[in-house]
């Protein structure tokens, strides 16, 4: 008996032109539905990353007085015993002459 339900039913739905726009619609419906969802995640994810990406590059900007305190300690330092004339180690680049660039060439070879 359920058997005959059943049939009646499929082919009810078969002949019914209106059954198969609603399926086609609802199909539609949850594909578009489907997409929006992934666009929508993949816009977040991809902003995630960019706003981690940036933080990450602002903190490798090397602060001079905290993670390298030391390293930037020791080359005031030296700074100031060669050029004690200078007040800060912003003028490094006015010292600039062909002693220097010997001296630096120099220590790239030896590397």
């Amino acid at each position: 008996m359920n058997n005959k339900h059943f049939d009646t039913a499929i082919n009810e739905r078969l002949l019914n032109s209106t059954w198969d726009q609603k399926i086609a619609s609802a199909v539609i419906t949850r594909v578009k539905k489907r997409n929006r969802l992934y666009t929508v995640s993949g816009s977040i994810a991809a902003l995630v990353l960019l706003v981690v990406g940036v933080f990450l590059w602002q903190g490798s900007q090397y602060p001079a007085n905290t993670t390298y305190s030391f390293v930037h300690a020791q080359t005031d330092g030296v700074f100031k015993n060669v050029f004690p004339e200078a007040q800060t180690t912003d003028l490094t680049y006015s010292y600039i002459d062909e002693h220097v660039t010997k001296i630096i060439d120099t220590a790239l070879l030896e590397r």
